[in-house]
């Protein structure tokens, strides 16, 4: 008889493997990439901007996503993925910023959503956050691409939010 063991699966090594991308694309010399451990709630990692050398305590909670052929649209302006709805509402709820980071396994590119503006600049979709539907499609657009000259990513982790999973969602000034 076969001592039946634990299998692996090819969605964790991507996941690993695209938490490990996510990991050494961000500039270290300003970013503190943390691992989340524990109940996975949606939040797989947290990137910790400093600035000149001081914590901020701006921070980016990420949610990763790893694809060997992301869904472009017909003329690669955007990238269409979907999401779970409790994600996305538990990303609504926080009041740092909730970025979803999908990495392009073919090309080690990693394209990012801050998902907080992107439902204040469509309010149409906090209609699709009840329990009716599972997952809402978003749409990432291909030029939110993670690179060493990531000023706007600054400007997102400083960024706070008031109003949770609803159209009372702003950004705090």
């Amino acid at each position: 008889m076969a001592t039946v063991l634990p299998k692996d699966t090819e969605s964790r090594s991507v996941g690993a493997r695209a938490k490990a991308i996510v990991h050494y694309t961000f500039d270290a010399d300003h970013w503190e990439y943390r691992d989340s451990t524990g109940v996975d709630v949606g939040i797989d990692c947290s990137l910790e901007l400093t600035e000149n050398d001081d914590w901020t305590g701006n921070i980016l909670e990420c949610q990763v996503k790893g694809r060997s052929t992301p869904k472009f649209n017909k003329t690669r302006e955007y990238i269409s993925i979907e999401l779970k709805v409790s994600t996305i509402n538990y990303a609504l709820s926080r009041a740092s910023s909730f970025v979803l980071l999908l990495v392009d396994m073919s090309d080690e590119t990693v394209y990012y959503l801050p998902i907080q503006e992107f439902f204040i600049a469509n309010p149409s979709y906090f209609d699709k956050t009840t329990d009716t539907q599972k997952e809402i499609t978003l749409r990432i657009p291909t030029d939110n691409i993670v690179t060493k000259e990531d000023t706007n990513l600054q400007q997102i982790a400083k960024s706070r939010y008031i109003g949770g999973p609803s159209k009372e969602l702003h950004r705090a000034t």
